[in-house]
């Protein structure tokens, strides 16, 4: 029954929408012709994406009726192209103009906005198709163990946790509204990249140009990072979101200064900083150029340090808690050594930009800087010639070179003050700790392109590498995920209805017992062990051992096992709980068995 609605039912939608969109009204005939088309022309295409771009050879009739999460994944692909196909050939109709004049053309576009709209969207359900996923690692399970509990208890654990707590709290809101659901948890981090995507379509488009807009759509729907983070049961996005909107009210800052404005890059800056702690390093350093501006009299003192000292006030109360746990993670954080520059740059852009790269785009912005400085002019003359100046005795600082300039102060002094607290104290700063300002570097990117002569070259070049580097990747991570999501689900079926509260479970690794297993076991009790040294087992309770990564000589502990007067018996083997390849074993008392 899933199956047959399915299949029939988004042809039917769609047979509809084109009638009343296109206005393409037909006799009963001519539309049941067009439906039974619509059938095998969207299930083809649907069968087509599934094999060759998701490589899924299992039977499609036994899965949509077997499979929940597929047949929703699949109803939600073929309502996608039931919205796009109408949509993209009105747009077609009423804006491509095609020539022919000797030789073929390409098509010339009357309105590229729309065209930008559709690839936005297109990049969008890439990450969208992902969201019904439910293998979380353990930070990500952490997230979702600790919403669950109240309100109160979430503040207290994230004030003795590295990160603050208005990520959880956004988490915390889809779990009230939504139930402990996989699907809701990446969905929440989807959000902002859904946001970023709107605001380039529309604020970039309009300020900065539509390479600049194109650019950032390319980079937030489509670069490792970015199909990582987006999808992350962490507050990554979020973070990259609120310093992405407080760098766009510095710019307001610089070119409007009105009061709303002031206050937006308040409210914004102060959301990174509840967001993230690296966050906070990104945004100090915006607070840091309009003193500076302001000091030199190119913005008004009185507005900008009511800001400061508003967001100070704000933010006052959790700084005092970021210091004791900064002061009581010192000897205990996990990390051991910090990344150099060199990776963390590299990292800005998923490493996907070699040496050569790099070189043309520091060239690009070293150019763009002397046109914007005034260091270099060329005018064209009368006679055809150009004339090109060259003059230090006038720099200007234009507000967009001020911001740009801003931006990078960011980037770099995030970078550079988490390597220096790791190289002063202990390591605090790891790579993904600079996802946040990678915005930062993509905008500034699509401004500098958008900025130079030949940019519509540029930009197609730009676009065409990353879309050649990153499809394969995220084709890679799909695969991966949904190969390691399968094996979850699996698991978790052959071991529903076996591991039930009042059980205990015994892991030999610390993140599957502290938040990996509590996760996916509710009201199981979880212990970390050490299996050199297996505890003594209460006679009343079945137990779980749960084996993660490469699996030990068990044979000592099974003689331990035998020595206490319990049994055991595997139950999985070679399953997957939150990114871990498990081993499952059931421990139980020989005596309750013999009954």
């Amino acid at each position: 029954m899933i199956a047959l609605f399915c299949l029939f039912i988004p042809p039917l939608a769609l047979v509809c929408l084109r009638e009343r969109l296109l206005d393409n009204h037909k006799n009963i005939y001519a539309s049941a012709l067009t439906y039974a088309f619509s059938v095998l022309a969207l299930n083809g295409i649907l069968m087509f994406l599934l094999f060759y771009v998701f490589h899924s050879e299992d039977e499609l009739l036994f899965k949509l009726n077997h499979h929940n999460g597929f047949a929703c994944k699949y109803i939600v692909l073929s309502m996608a192209l039931v919205f796009i196909e109408p949509f993209a050939e009105k747009f077609c109709r009423e804006k491509v103009a095609l020539q022919v004049k000797g030789f073929l053309k390409l098509p010339q576009f009357r309105h590229l906005k729309g065209l930008a709209c559709i690839y936005a969207l297109g990049l969008f359900l890439l990450n969208f198709i992902r969201i019904f996923d439910n293998n979380f690692w353990v930070d990500e399970a952490f997230t979702t163990n600790l919403v669950q509990h109240p309100l109160s208890e979430i503040l207290q654990t994230t004030a003795a946790d590295v990160h603050p707590p208005l990520y959880y709290l956004f988490v915390k809101t889809g779990y009230m509204i939504f139930g402990n659901q996989g699907w809701m948890f990446h969905l929440i981090s989807l959000i902002p990249c859904a946001i970023i995507l709107v605001f380039a379509l529309t604020t970039v488009w309009k300020k900065f140009g539509k390479e600049a807009a194109v650019i950032l759509i390319t980079l937030a729907g489509l670069s490792n990072n970015a199909v990582i983070y987006n999808m992350e049961v962490r507050m990554y996005s979020w973070t990259a979101l609120f310093v992405l909107l407080s760098f766009y009210e510095l710019y307001n800052i610089l070119t409007e200064g009105k009061n709303k404005n002031y206050i937006l890059f308040a409210l914004s800056s102060l959301a990174a900083a509840y967001t993230h702690y690296y966050g906070l390093v990104s945004v100090a350093f915006f607070y840091l150029s309009i003193l500076i501006l302001a000091l030199r009299k190119k913005l008004e003192l009185k507005k900008v340090l009511l800001t400061c000292l508003a967001t100070i006030a704000a933010y006052l109360p959790w700084f005092f808690v970021l210091l004791n746990t900064f002061v009581s993670s010192i000897d205990t954080f996990w990390l051991k050594d910090s990344p150099t520059f060199g990776d963390t740059m590299n990292y800005l852009f998923s490493n996907q930009f070699g040496k050569k790269l790099w070189a043309v785009i520091l060239l690009g912005i070293f150019i763009a800087f002397l046109y914007e400085s005034g260091i270099v002019e060329i005018r064209k003359k009368e006679d055809g010639k150009f004339n090109v100046s060259v003059t230090f005795q006038k720099i200007r600082f234009s507000h967009i070179l001020t911001w740009i300039i801003a931006g990078i102060a960011s980037i770099v002094g995030t970078v550079g003050v988490g390597i220096l607290v790791s190289k002063l104290l202990r390591p605090f700063f790891i790579v993904r700790y600079a996802y946040p300002v990678s915005i930062i570097a993509w905008l500034l990117l699509g401004i500098t392109i958008s900025r130079l002569k030949g940019k519509k070259l540029y930009t197609v070049l730009i676009v065409a590498y990353m879309l050649f580097v990153s499809i394969p990747a995220y084709q890679a991570t799909y695969t991966i995920e949904k190969q390691a999501n399968d094996t979850l689900q699996t698991t978790l079926a052959t071991t529903k209805d076996l591991i039930v509260p009042g059980d205990a479970i015994l892991a030999n690794n610390r993140h599957m017992g502290g938040h990996i297993a509590p996760y996916y076991y509710p009201g199981v009790s979880s212990t970390t062990i050490d299996l050199s040294t297996f505890p003594e087992l209460e006679k009343d309770i079945t137990y779980w051992l749960i084996i993660s990564g490469n699996v030990p000589e068990m044979q000592p502990v099974y003689r331990e096992i035998a020595k206490q007067g319990f049994s055991y018996e595997q139950i999985v083997e070679a399953g997957n709980l939150g990114t871990h390849t498990v081993n499952i074993y059931q421990i139980k008392n020989r005596e309750s068995s013999n009954q």
